[in-house]
C-alpha cells in the first residue's frame, strides 16, 4: 500500500508543478475549471502524504485510498465537463466567460476577482488536437483505478500487511 500512496503522491506533484509551470513559465493562463481541476490533486497530495504517515496502520491507508480515489473520480468527472466544453458540446458556469465591464469605467475588487482569466471553451494549449483536459479525464481514472485495487487487495502485498477490519473470513 505505501507505494501506491508513494505514486500517488508523485502523481499529484507532477500535476500541480506541470500546471503551474504552464502558468507562470509558459504564460497558459488557466480557466476556472483548470484552476478547479487543481483542487483534487492537492487533496490526493494531503490523503498520500498521511498514507504514507500511518503506513504502518493498513486500514487507515485503505480509507485515505479510498479517499484518494474519490477525488480522482471527482477531477474525472470536472474534466469530462471541461472537455465538453472546451468542444463546445455543452455550455459552461457563469464564471467560464470574462465578464465585459458593461459600461464601467473601472472594476471593483469584486469584478477582477469574479472575471476568468480564460475561457474555459478556448483551448490555451493542445498536442494533436488533445488538450489537458482531455489528458486528465484518463489520467485521474487511472491514478483512481490503482488507488482502489490498491484499497482492495487487487495488488499482491505481504502477509502482514493485513489488519482485522481488511481481512477476509
Amino acid at each position: 500500500m505505501p507505494y501506491a500512496a508513494l505514486a500517488i503522491l508523485a502523481a499529484s506533484l507532477v500535476s500541480l508543478a506541470t500546471a503551474f509551470t504552464l502558468q507562470q513559465v509558459f504564460d497558459i493562463q488557466p480557466c476556472i475549471l483548470c484552476l478547479f481541476q487543481r483542487i483534487p490533486y492537492a487533496v490526493s497530495l494531503i490523503l498520500a502524504a498521511l498514507a504514507l504517515i500511518f503506513r504502518n496502520k493498513p486500514c487507515a491507508v485503505k480509507f485515505l485510498l479510498v479517499l484518494c480515489a474519490l477525488s480522482f473520480l471527482a477531477n474525472s468527472g470536472i474534466s469530462t465537463f471541461h472537455s465538453g466544453v472546451e468542444r463546445h458540446w455543452w455550455a459552461g458556469t457563469n464564471n467560464c466567460a470574462v465578464t465585459p465591464l458593461n459600461g464601467k469605467t473601472a472594476m471593483t475588487t469584486a469584478d477582477l476577482l469574479s472575471t476568468a482569466v480564460s475561457q474555459c471553451d478556448e483551448i490555451n494549449f493542445s498536442i494533436f488536437g488533445v488538450t489537458l483536459a482531455n489528458v486528465n479525464v484518463f489520467f485521474c481514472l487511472g491514478l483512481a483505478l490503482l488507488a482502489l485495487m490498491t484499497a482492495f487487495g487487487c495488488v499482491p502485498q505481504k502477509e502482514e500487511e493485513s489488519c482485522s477490519c481488511c481481512s477476509k473470513e
